[in-house]
């Protein structure tokens, strides 16, 4: 939940201790490895590089001299296959915190014939990372060879976050056996909820004076990633939180409820005068027209703070940050939200706050409440019912981050109390964009001379919706004048990266016409790719006229259904001419016809091709397209088939011969 600013996670009724004394028997005070290791595995199996024997992880709260904590112990022992898994984790890092204190920290190999080496202590060291601001320990393993078991166990205490996580239990990586458990004082209870096939957590009832819950797996096999898919979504995991604290009856803990009327007052009612001055000077250098329409007045600020702004993920959100912001021309994720809201609130335009995850790390559960899925920001405009994400410099109106449509959102509206408002929290969908809105046009003119040799392309390639956003925002950005040569001739090269760019020229080449009007490239591209002579006949390579296409004719199992970052559509017009004395004798095989029909009535995929013949010119006509944001795993072998389709027309190799 890193883009949350609230209170510290310990809030007052946690500091409340229970009737009773603290129970003595802590786990993580008698805790050890065992003191005689074997070696575990034998594998001869190179597909796996690594194999993970167990990992047992154990988090235990207790309450100390009057301060909650958390002790987490962390115990793995990986049994190291080949030279990738040796070069995986011949050095181990841990995260630690600057208030948390290591307990205890030790690491051996155990060798294949038994021979134990334990690391001394001045082996743990810590690190710092610039780029991330965090603190880890780390040590690595020396003289470590197949068929090793390296070993580690770390116990390290901190101030618990308590207001929901969500933990991955399945990698790259096999794991033989996995265990997990939370133990708390009696009168705190968690509530936990299992994903993709994790085990749910088992209360233990037997224990007194404690809570229990386990999570135990067996055999959990690696999960990698496949083409289209969402790796990190489809993991083995689970969430948690604490529900309840039962000595001082507070229930529903860290609920959307209240969290919903924080949130909105942290960006609206919290504003100071040097906040609501830094608002006014933003919107005097914006110079909205106060007789233009709602959308075009969002588009002028966002197009405003966008150019002239900043993305900082470690801006510090605090209370004076508004004229911070302003001051600096730099925003955080919280920083960038409260900014942009509070000027459309000065505007008169009405809101909504929308909290969502990135679909491709966690799928939003709308039924299990927990911050951790509480992690990225969208403005949602109910009039026009579009999404903005304020803090991504590289996306507009109507066309948001990505990863954060197609799921579910804690929406944030504002509702008045008298004098007073605050807001409502309600769990909504977030309704994605339409596949025609994502249109990658593509159109060439193919200027065959007698000779073919010196043949040239007219190209004219349009951009539309997702389609552009990899592209127009980029030219406000880019001003070293090679790189920008580069980037922009890649967007007609990509056909042919070797050939050259004459004559290029943009329309609406600028982030601020994303959403209203499309990138349009046009240029004439020089190649030698696409003719090849053979004895008295010319071959033309008129497939690899649409560019290089995803190639899925392995079959391998799938394990993952397809996630797309977005649904799309390409329509490609190829037009030339036949040369005096020449013709063509395998048009025919210009002609595709793939088609997947979704529950008996809906066209959702489809590639098709054909052509006409006119006099002496051919007017090729492709058109492909993906409905869908997200397909089945039994739906893959329909995606392979359309898919294929666009990779065997690249294939396509038309004969010039003389007549």
């Amino acid at each position: 939940m890193r883009n949350l600013y609230l209170v510290p996670v310990l809030i007052l009724f946690l500091m409340i201790k229970p009737a009773f004394s603290q129970v003595n028997n802590r786990l993580f005070e008698n805790y050890n490895w065992d003191q005689n290791p074997k070696p575990s595995v034998t594998s001869t199996d190179t597909s796996n590089s690594s194999i993970i024997i167990f990992s047992k992880n154990i988090h235990e709260y207790v309450y100390e001299n009057d301060v909650f904590y958390e002790y987490y112990i962390i115990h793995k022992r990986i049994k190291l296959i080949t030279s990738v898994g040796i070069e995986n984790y011949n050095r181990i890092y841990v995260q630690v915190n600057d208030e948390d204190k290591v307990i205890s920290e030790k690491a051996r190999i155990i060798k294949e014939d038994g021979t134990i080496s334990q690391l001394g202590s001045g082996e743990f060291k810590e690190g710092y990372d610039q780029e991330s601001g965090e603190k880890y320990r780390y040590f690595a393993f020396e003289g470590i060879e197949i068929g090793c078991e390296i070993e580690f166990l770390y116990c390290i205490r901190h101030i618990p976050s308590l207001q929901g996580s969500i933990i991955n239990i399945q990698s790259g990586v096999p794991c033989l056996s996995y265990e997990v458990k939370y133990i708390t004082p009696q009168n705190l209870w968690y509530k936990f909820k299992s994903f993709n096939n994790c085990p749910e957590a088992v209360y233990d009832s037997t224990q007194s004076g404690k809570n229990i819950w386990t999570i135990t797996a067996d055999n959990i096999p690696r999960l990698k990633s496949e083409e289209g898919s969402a790796l990190q979504a489809n993991l083995m995991k689970y969430a948690f939180k604490l529900e309840r604290n039962s000595s001082t009856g507070k229930k529903d803990l860290y609920s959307y409820g209240p969290l919903a009327s924080e949130i909105y007052d942290k960006i609206f009612n919290s504003l100071d005068s040097k906040d609501n001055k830094a608002i006014t000077n933003v919107l005097k250098s914006i110079k909205v027209d106060a007789g233009s329409d709602e959308e075009n007045k969002i588009r002028i600020v966002e197009n405003y703070l966008k150019t002239n702004f900043i993305y900082d993920e470690n801006a510090v959100p605090d209370n004076t940050v508004l004229a911070k912001v302003v001051a600096n021309k730099v925003y955080s994720d919280f920083g960038a939200v409260r900014l942009y809201a509070n000027i459309f609130k000065n505007l008169g335009i009405e809101t909504e706050i929308v909290l969502t995850c990135d679909r491709f790390e966690n799928k939003f559960d709308k039924d299990f409440e927990c911050y951790a899925f509480l992690d990225d920001y969208l403005i949602y405009f109910p009039k026009i019912k579009k999404y903005l994400s304020p803090a991504d410099n590289f996306t507009r109106l109507g066309f948001p981050s990505n990863e954060d449509i197609n799921t579910y959102g804690l929406f944030i509206k504002a509702v008045s109390m008298g004098d007073y408002s605050t807001g409502l929290g309600k769990i909504k969908f977030i309704e994605p964009t339409s596949y025609s809105d994502n249109l990658d046009r593509l159109t060439i003119n193919v200027n065959i001379p007698s000779d073919i040799i010196n043949t040239d392309y007219e190209i004219e390639r349009v951009l539309c919706g997702y389609t552009a956003s990899y592209y127009q925002p980029l030219f406000d950005f880019i001003k070293d004048e090679d790189k920008l040569k580069e980037f922009s001739e890649s967007i007609i090269k990509y056909i042919d990266k070797d050939g050259t760019v004459e004559d290029l020229k943009f329309e609406n080449n600028s982030g601020n016409f994303l959403g209203q009007k499309p990138l349009i490239a046009k240029a004439k591209l020089k190649s030698d790719y696409f003719f090849e002579k053979a004895g008295n006949k010319y071959l033309f390579k008129v497939g690899m006229l649409i560019g290089p296409q995803i190639e899925l004719y392995k079959k391998d199992e799938r394990h993952l259904p397809l996630e797309f970052p977005y649904n799309h559509r390409y329509i490609r017009t190829i037009i030339f001419n036949v040369p005096d004395g020449y013709k063509v004798s395998n048009l025919d095989q210009l002609k595709f016809n793939d088609i997947y029909i979704r529950n008996g009535n809906d066209t959702s995929m489809v590639f098709i091709s054909d052509y006409k013949v006119d006099n002496d010119m051919i007017t090729v006509s492709i058109s492909e397209y993906y409905k869908e944001y997200n397909y089945l795993i039994g739906e893959f072998e329909e995606y392979r088939r359309v898919a294929n389709a666009s990779a065997n027309f690249n294939k396509v190799v038309l004969i010039f011969e003389p007549k």
